[in-house]
Protein backbone atom coordinates (compact mmCIF):
# COMPACT_ATOMS: atom_id res chain seq x y z
CA UNK A 1 0.00 0.00 0.00
CA UNK A 2 2.59 2.39 0.51
CA UNK A 3 4.75 1.42 -2.63
CA UNK A 4 3.13 4.91 -4.80
CA UNK A 5 4.62 7.40 -1.58
CA UNK A 6 8.11 5.47 -1.87
CA UNK A 7 8.12 6.47 -5.78
CA UNK A 8 7.16 9.68 -5.71
CA UNK A 9 9.74 10.09 -2.61
CA UNK A 10 12.35 9.02 -4.33
CA UNK A 11 10.92 11.31 -7.77
CA UNK A 12 10.67 14.50 -5.79
CA UNK A 13 13.34 14.20 -3.59
CA UNK A 14 15.89 13.35 -6.34
CA UNK A 15 17.07 16.94 -8.12
CA UNK A 16 19.55 15.21 -10.05
CA UNK A 17 19.31 11.94 -12.07
CA UNK A 18 22.55 10.84 -11.58
CA UNK A 19 21.88 11.85 -7.68
CA UNK A 20 19.55 8.99 -6.62
CA UNK A 21 17.80 9.28 -3.36
CA UNK A 22 17.79 6.63 -1.50
CA UNK A 23 14.27 5.65 0.52
CA UNK A 24 14.16 2.73 2.28
CA UNK A 25 10.65 1.04 3.13
CA UNK A 26 10.57 -0.61 6.98
CA UNK A 27 7.99 -3.65 7.22
CA UNK A 28 6.87 -4.62 10.50
CA UNK A 29 5.09 -7.69 11.77
CA UNK A 30 1.41 -6.73 13.50
CA UNK A 31 1.81 -9.79 15.87
CA UNK A 32 5.14 -8.49 17.58
CA UNK A 33 4.74 -6.11 20.44
CA UNK A 34 6.45 -2.68 19.80
CA UNK A 35 9.34 -3.08 21.83
CA UNK A 36 10.41 -5.57 19.47
CA UNK A 37 9.29 -4.03 16.50
CA UNK A 38 11.23 -0.85 17.89
CA UNK A 39 14.52 -2.94 18.41
CA UNK A 40 14.02 -3.96 14.49
CA UNK A 41 13.51 -0.31 13.41
CA UNK A 42 16.65 0.33 15.19
CA UNK A 43 18.70 -2.37 13.39
CA UNK A 44 17.01 -1.36 9.88
CA UNK A 45 18.09 2.45 10.58
CA UNK A 46 21.87 1.18 10.97
CA UNK A 47 21.37 -0.73 7.94
CA UNK A 48 19.94 2.25 5.75
CA UNK A 49 23.01 4.76 7.04
CA UNK A 50 25.82 1.94 6.42
CA UNK A 51 23.73 1.54 2.92
CA UNK A 52 24.13 4.85 2.39
CA UNK A 53 27.73 5.66 3.00
CA UNK A 54 28.21 3.96 0.21
CA UNK A 55 26.68 5.84 -2.42
CA UNK A 56 29.42 8.46 -3.80
CA UNK A 57 27.58 11.46 -4.07
CA UNK A 58 26.91 10.89 -0.09
CA UNK A 59 30.00 10.48 0.64
CA UNK A 60 31.24 13.48 -1.34
CA UNK A 61 28.29 15.66 0.37
CA UNK A 62 29.55 14.29 4.03
CA UNK A 63 27.82 12.02 4.84
CA UNK A 64 30.13 9.70 6.07
CA UNK A 65 31.07 11.96 8.51
CA UNK A 66 26.90 13.09 10.07
CA UNK A 67 25.03 10.37 8.96
CA UNK A 68 21.79 11.01 10.02
CA UNK A 69 18.29 9.97 8.08
CA UNK A 70 14.94 11.45 7.72
CA UNK A 71 12.21 9.25 9.11
CA UNK A 72 8.25 8.78 7.77
CA UNK A 73 5.69 7.03 9.79
CA UNK A 74 2.25 6.24 9.09
CA UNK A 75 -0.04 5.57 11.80
CA UNK A 76 1.74 2.88 13.98
CA UNK A 77 4.83 3.38 12.38
CA UNK A 78 4.49 7.44 14.13
CA UNK A 79 4.39 4.92 17.44
CA UNK A 80 7.63 3.07 16.58
CA UNK A 81 9.59 6.01 15.28
CA UNK A 82 8.33 7.87 19.08
CA UNK A 83 9.45 4.92 20.49
CA UNK A 84 13.05 4.63 18.90
CA UNK A 85 13.78 8.27 19.99
CA UNK A 86 12.41 7.82 23.62
CA UNK A 87 15.70 4.75 23.53
CA UNK A 88 17.99 6.16 21.18
CA UNK A 89 17.86 9.95 22.99
CA UNK A 90 20.72 12.07 21.72
CA UNK A 91 22.31 9.54 19.89
CA UNK A 92 19.70 9.04 17.49
CA UNK A 93 21.26 9.70 14.07
CA UNK A 94 18.01 11.31 13.12
CA UNK A 95 17.36 15.22 10.93
CA UNK A 96 13.39 15.13 10.55
CA UNK A 97 10.48 12.98 11.18
CA UNK A 98 7.25 13.33 9.97
CA UNK A 99 4.09 11.21 10.87
CA UNK A 100 1.11 11.03 9.51
CA UNK A 101 -2.70 9.72 11.34
CA UNK A 102 -0.61 8.64 14.26
CA UNK A 103 -2.77 7.36 16.84
CA UNK A 104 -0.44 8.62 20.03
CA UNK A 105 -3.47 7.97 22.50
CA UNK A 106 -5.16 5.08 20.36
CA UNK A 107 -8.30 4.59 18.43
CA UNK A 108 -11.53 2.96 19.32
CA UNK A 109 -11.45 1.30 15.70
CA UNK A 110 -8.53 -1.20 17.35
CA UNK A 111 -11.89 -1.56 20.17
CA UNK A 112 -13.65 -2.63 17.65
CA UNK A 113 -11.30 -4.92 15.98
CA UNK A 114 -10.41 -7.18 19.19
CA UNK A 115 -14.49 -7.06 20.37
CA UNK A 116 -15.75 -7.65 16.30
CA UNK A 117 -13.26 -8.60 14.14
CA UNK A 118 -14.13 -5.72 11.54
CA UNK A 119 -13.31 -1.98 11.45
CA UNK A 120 -12.09 0.81 10.03
CA UNK A 121 -8.42 -0.32 10.62
CA UNK A 122 -8.41 -3.47 8.21
CA UNK A 123 -11.27 -5.79 6.45
CA UNK A 124 -15.02 -4.68 6.61
CA UNK A 125 -15.79 -8.57 6.81
CA UNK A 126 -16.57 -10.06 10.26
CA UNK A 127 -15.73 -13.52 11.18
CA UNK A 128 -14.62 -15.81 14.13
CA UNK A 129 -11.03 -16.02 12.83
CA UNK A 130 -11.26 -12.38 12.24
CA UNK A 131 -11.57 -11.75 15.77
CA UNK A 132 -9.69 -14.96 17.00
CA UNK A 133 -6.41 -13.34 14.84
CA UNK A 134 -7.22 -9.95 16.41
CA UNK A 135 -7.28 -10.89 19.73
CA UNK A 136 -4.09 -12.75 19.50
CA UNK A 137 -2.05 -9.48 17.55
CA UNK A 138 -0.13 -8.04 20.26
CA UNK A 139 0.23 -4.86 18.67
CA UNK A 140 -3.10 -4.37 18.10
CA UNK A 141 -3.67 -3.46 21.86
CA UNK A 142 -0.91 -0.77 21.53
CA UNK A 143 -3.42 1.04 19.61
CA UNK A 144 -6.35 0.75 22.46
CA UNK A 145 -7.59 4.40 23.15
CA UNK A 146 -6.49 6.21 26.40
CA UNK A 147 -8.44 9.63 25.62
CA UNK A 148 -9.13 11.65 28.67
CA UNK A 149 -13.26 11.72 29.55
CA UNK A 150 -13.76 9.11 26.07
CA UNK A 151 -15.04 6.61 28.23
CA UNK A 152 -18.67 7.03 29.39
CA UNK A 153 -18.91 3.80 31.98
CA UNK A 154 -22.22 3.48 33.73
CA UNK A 155 -21.02 1.42 36.55
CA UNK A 156 -18.65 2.81 39.21
CA UNK A 157 -16.97 -0.57 40.37
CA UNK A 158 -15.96 -0.96 36.56
CA UNK A 159 -11.97 0.17 35.81
CA UNK A 160 -11.72 3.70 33.80
CA UNK A 161 -9.14 2.22 31.76
CA UNK A 162 -9.37 -0.13 28.66
CA UNK A 163 -6.06 -1.33 29.52
CA UNK A 164 -7.45 -3.17 32.74
CA UNK A 165 -8.88 -6.54 31.85
CA UNK A 166 -11.40 -5.97 34.18
CA UNK A 167 -12.91 -3.56 31.49
CA UNK A 168 -13.34 -6.07 28.63
CA UNK A 169 -16.30 -8.83 27.62
CA UNK A 170 -15.80 -12.20 28.70
CA UNK A 171 -15.55 -13.07 24.72
CA UNK A 172 -12.50 -11.97 24.25
CA UNK A 173 -10.83 -13.79 27.54
CA UNK A 174 -13.08 -17.08 25.74
CA UNK A 175 -11.38 -16.09 22.44
CA UNK A 176 -7.65 -16.50 24.14
CA UNK A 177 -9.01 -19.52 26.31
CA UNK A 178 -9.54 -21.28 23.06
CA UNK A 179 -5.79 -20.43 22.28
CA UNK A 180 -4.62 -21.61 25.28
CA UNK A 181 -6.33 -24.79 25.14
CA UNK A 182 -5.43 -25.21 21.40
CA UNK A 183 -1.65 -24.53 21.79
CA UNK A 184 -1.22 -25.69 25.36
CA UNK A 185 -2.89 -28.77 25.24
CA UNK A 186 -0.68 -30.78 27.78
CA UNK A 187 -3.02 -28.64 30.60
CA UNK A 188 -5.46 -30.58 31.31
CA UNK A 189 -6.86 -28.84 34.36
CA UNK A 190 -9.61 -26.12 33.50
CA UNK A 191 -8.61 -23.45 36.04
CA UNK A 192 -5.24 -23.84 35.13
CA UNK A 193 -6.03 -23.13 31.09
CA UNK A 194 -8.03 -20.23 32.22
CA UNK A 195 -5.50 -18.82 34.63
CA UNK A 196 -2.92 -18.64 31.66
CA UNK A 197 -5.16 -17.48 29.02
CA UNK A 198 -6.04 -14.40 31.74
CA UNK A 199 -2.30 -13.97 32.27
CA UNK A 200 -1.90 -13.79 28.54
CA UNK A 201 -4.49 -11.77 28.34
CA UNK A 202 -2.79 -9.65 30.95
CA UNK A 203 0.15 -9.47 29.45
CA UNK A 204 -0.86 -8.34 26.19
CA UNK A 205 -2.68 -5.55 28.00
CA UNK A 206 0.39 -4.59 30.39
CA UNK A 207 3.07 -4.29 27.35
CA UNK A 208 0.46 -2.21 25.68
CA UNK A 209 0.24 -0.16 28.81
CA UNK A 210 3.79 0.22 29.74
CA UNK A 211 4.59 1.15 25.76
CA UNK A 212 1.85 4.14 25.83
CA UNK A 213 3.57 5.65 29.20
CA UNK A 214 6.88 5.77 27.41
CA UNK A 215 5.26 7.37 24.20
CA UNK A 216 3.30 9.98 26.84
CA UNK A 217 6.45 10.95 28.91
CA UNK A 218 8.41 11.28 25.75
CA UNK A 219 10.18 14.60 25.53
CA UNK A 220 12.08 16.03 22.37
CA UNK A 221 14.37 17.53 24.45
CA UNK A 222 16.03 14.26 24.98
CA UNK A 223 16.90 13.98 21.57
CA UNK A 224 18.70 16.42 19.20
CA UNK A 225 15.50 17.37 17.55
CA UNK A 226 13.51 20.25 17.91
CA UNK A 227 9.30 20.67 17.45
CA UNK A 228 10.24 22.66 13.62
CA UNK A 229 11.69 18.58 13.07
CA UNK A 230 8.96 16.88 13.56
CA UNK A 231 6.22 17.30 10.94
CA UNK A 232 2.95 15.61 12.85
CA UNK A 233 -0.04 15.41 10.33
CA UNK A 234 -3.69 15.02 11.88
CA UNK A 235 -6.97 14.54 10.07
CA UNK A 236 -10.35 16.23 10.60
CA UNK A 237 -13.18 16.89 9.38
CA UNK A 238 -14.38 13.22 8.90
CA UNK A 239 -16.78 11.53 11.48
CA UNK A 240 -15.06 9.24 13.58
CA UNK A 241 -15.81 7.57 16.58
CA UNK A 242 -14.56 10.01 19.51
CA UNK A 243 -15.98 7.82 22.33
CA UNK A 244 -17.49 4.84 23.88
CA UNK A 245 -20.26 3.78 26.33
CA UNK A 246 -19.57 0.43 28.40
CA UNK A 247 -21.93 -0.83 30.68
CA UNK A 248 -22.26 -3.40 33.03
CA UNK A 249 -24.47 -6.68 32.23
CA UNK A 250 -25.15 -9.98 34.18
CA UNK A 251 -22.33 -11.40 31.60
CA UNK A 252 -20.00 -8.62 32.53
CA UNK A 253 -19.28 -5.82 31.02
CA UNK A 254 -20.57 -4.72 27.67
CA UNK A 255 -18.87 -2.23 24.58
CA UNK A 256 -21.99 -0.37 23.06
CA UNK A 257 -20.27 0.09 19.27
CA UNK A 258 -23.50 2.26 17.82
CA UNK A 259 -22.87 4.94 15.62
CA UNK A 260 -23.94 7.36 18.35
CA UNK A 261 -20.39 8.56 19.06
CA UNK A 262 -19.23 8.95 16.05
CA UNK A 263 -19.10 12.42 15.51
CA UNK A 264 -17.10 15.47 13.18
CA UNK A 265 -17.73 18.86 14.73
CA UNK A 266 -15.04 20.10 13.20
CA UNK A 267 -16.01 23.93 12.92
CA UNK A 268 -19.51 22.95 13.28
CA UNK A 269 -20.42 25.35 16.25
CA UNK A 270 -18.31 29.01 15.70
CA UNK A 271 -19.57 29.85 19.16
CA UNK A 272 -18.10 26.56 20.59
CA UNK A 273 -14.34 25.84 19.76
CA UNK A 274 -13.67 23.66 22.06
CA UNK A 275 -16.10 20.92 20.84
CA UNK A 276 -14.25 21.19 17.59
CA UNK A 277 -12.22 18.69 18.79
CA UNK A 278 -14.49 16.02 18.26
CA UNK A 279 -13.20 14.94 14.65
CA UNK A 280 -11.12 12.80 13.05
CA UNK A 281 -9.96 11.18 9.96
CA UNK A 282 -12.61 8.47 10.35
CA UNK A 283 -9.80 6.33 12.00
CA UNK A 284 -8.00 8.32 14.22
CA UNK A 285 -9.71 11.25 16.91
CA UNK A 286 -8.59 14.60 16.76
CA UNK A 287 -7.47 14.30 20.25
CA UNK A 288 -5.97 11.09 19.69
CA UNK A 289 -3.61 12.37 17.36
CA UNK A 290 -1.95 15.06 19.41
CA UNK A 291 1.62 13.93 20.99
CA UNK A 292 2.01 15.29 24.08
CA UNK A 293 5.58 16.08 23.22
CA UNK A 294 4.40 18.80 20.95
CA UNK A 295 2.18 21.53 21.51
CA UNK A 296 -1.44 22.32 19.55
CA UNK A 297 0.43 24.64 17.32
CA UNK A 298 3.10 22.44 15.28
CA UNK A 299 0.22 19.81 14.24
CA UNK A 300 -1.25 20.16 10.80
CA UNK A 301 -4.51 19.82 10.04
CA UNK A 302 -6.05 17.92 6.86
CA UNK A 303 -9.59 17.55 5.93
CA UNK A 304 -10.64 15.15 3.41
CA UNK A 305 -11.44 18.74 0.73
CA UNK A 306 -7.47 19.77 1.05
CA UNK A 307 -6.82 16.61 -1.56
CA UNK A 308 -9.05 17.92 -4.22
CA UNK A 309 -10.71 16.10 -6.62
CA UNK A 310 -10.97 12.43 -6.74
Amino acid sequence: PYKEIIQELRYNLCTNEDQQVPVFPFAYDWRLPLDIIEKQFSDFVDEVIDRTKLISHYVEAGFVQNPKVNLIGHSMGGLIIAGYLDTKKDSARVAKVATLATPYKGSFEAVIKIATGTSNLGSDTSNSREREAARLTSSLYHLLPAIQDALEIDDPNLPTSLFDPALWQSSILASVLAYVQKQMAYIKEQDEQTQKAQALFAKFLEAAQAYRARIDQFQLSTTNLKPADWLCVAGVNSETRVRMRISRTERGPLFDLSSKYRLNLWRKNKKNPTAWGLTGDGTVPFEAALPNFLKPENIVCVTPEDYGYW
